[in-house]
């Protein structure tokens, strides 16, 4: 008999193109592989505006109304947070031991987002990259929109994902529509 999945998926808000760029945010959904969610966190990093880079700045920030400001007022410290998010990871191995799961990280952006992440916690906490378990196995990671572009249905897996979870860039919610996508990806495996 095959282990369950388990997917957590993930996404950062930054602020510029260089992996060295602040992050402002990370979110987290963990879901089964049924479509249930069983968790979902943001994590958000105490910046100033001026850590923003100027092209970022007019490309993304300032035409998401609001989100910067939501950001702020839920901002930590960045040793504080790499340290809850490196915890939150670590109680996952506890509730989802590979012995018992298959885990599989989610991202659309695994080179942007997962490298920033890894980069962010080495800075701060001096852990393994979060494809690795804190004993050094292996998890594997799944970009779900690269996995959409090859189906028979593209459309149809990005518009279902989205009726479920709007992608808005708060990093909880659009982590929750990278999960949904992924369930609607697998579905058209399935069939």
């Amino acid at each position: 008999m095959s282990k369950p999945l388990i997917f957590v998926a993930v996404d950062i808000e930054g602020t510029g193109d260089r992996f060295d760029a602040p992050i402002a945010a990370i979110g987290c959904v963990v879901g089964d592989e049924n479509g249930q969610v069983l968790d979902k966190k943001t994590w958000c990093v105490l910046l100033e505006e001026d850590d923003i880079e100027p092209r970022c700045k007019t490309e993304f920030w300032d035409k998401q109304k609001g989100l910067w400001q939501r950001i702020r007022n839920e901002a930590r410290p960045a040793p504080e947070v790499a340290q809850q998010f490196v915890r939150f990871w670590d109680e996952l191995e506890v509730r989802f031991p590979l012995d018992k799961f298959k885990f599989k990280i989610l991202s659309d952006n695994p080179s942007y987002d997962i490298s920033r992440i890894d980069y962010f916690v080495w800075q701060h906490t001096k852990r393994y990259p979060i494809r690795y378990t804190s004993d050094g196995r292996y998890r594997s990671v799944e970009d779900p929109s690269e996995q959409a572009y090859g189906t028979s249905d593209e459309e149809g897996c990005w518009k279902r994902a989205a009726e479920k979870q709007v992608h808005n860039h708060w990093p909880s919610d659009d982590a929750h529509f990278i999960y949904n996508l992924a369930m609607e990806v697998k579905k058209l495996i399935r069939k």
